[in-house]
């Protein structure tokens, strides 16, 4: 991979972490997760004790159709035949719902 790429890739694990962590959520970018061999993702964010795994994907243009699907929409389902269903989520959408469930576990 081009130095370039990993440098917008990393770029894109850290403003990811950041937006998380700013909504007060426990969250790390993995370092060199292209290339570890013993944790699969490039971040990681723990809610309510449980640690969930992300992965990060930034491209120019590669996700319009995506983007398009979701215009006026919170969430989108999608799946190919004989796979499980993905849900794909506007960030702000995501910290919504997991800001509802840190507030609730506190309660």
């Amino acid at each position: 991979m081009r130095k370039i790429r990993r440098q917008k890739g990393k770029r894109g694990e850290y403003e990811i972490r950041d937006k998380i962590r700013g909504a007060g959520i426990e969250c790390e970018r993995v370092p060199v997760s292209g290339v570890s061999t013993g944790f699969k993702g490039d971040i990681w964010f723990k809610i309510n004790d449980i640690v969930y795994k992300g992965e990060v994907k930034r491209r120019k243009s590669g996700f319009t159709t995506l983007y398009k699907w979701l215009e006026g929409k919170d969430a989108l389902f999608l799946r190919d035949d004989y796979r499980g269903w993905l849900v794909v989520l506007p960030l702000d959408v995501f910290l919504s719902i997991t800001s509802f469930r840190l507030e609730e576990k506190e309660e």
